[in-house]
């Protein structure tokens, strides 16, 4: 998706594609080591984990950008954490509320007890 998302935006080009896999890799890893359960605020917690990473990848990646382009590119910082805090904020609260419905239908993600 964001491969696609990179060929039309007006970004440099891998300003996305690049965060993005890092990103992936990222909380790929803490989800196989780290949060291992299936809950739903470890779902909440690795899509806040991975907005977080690809957003300060895209931030370094826009600001080297700007320092090392001679055209004139202006980044307000002020406007770009109001949008990536409501991101993160709407993307965590979506991805608990479809989590929790998502139980509803699929096996694997539902409780087990186990008995000793």
């Amino acid at each position: 998706m964001h491969l696609f998302l990179e060929l039309y935006a007006v970004t440099p080009f891998g300003s996305i594609l690049f965060p993005s896999v890092i990103a992936t890799l990222i909380t790929y890893w803490i989800h196989r080591d780290v949060l291992t359960n299936r809950s739903w605020y470890a779902a909440a917690a690795l899509s806040g984990i991975f907005l977080l990473i690809y957003r300060i990848g895209y931030t370094l990646i826009a600001s080297a950008s700007q320092i090392l382009t001679t055209k004139h590119l202006t980044i307000n910082y002020t406007n770009l954490a109001k949008t990536f805090l409501w991101e993160m904020g709407c993307t965590i609260i979506l991805v608990t509320i479809l989590y929790n419905i998502l139980v509803l239908f699929i096996k694997r993600l539902q409780k087990t007890i186990i008995y000793s």
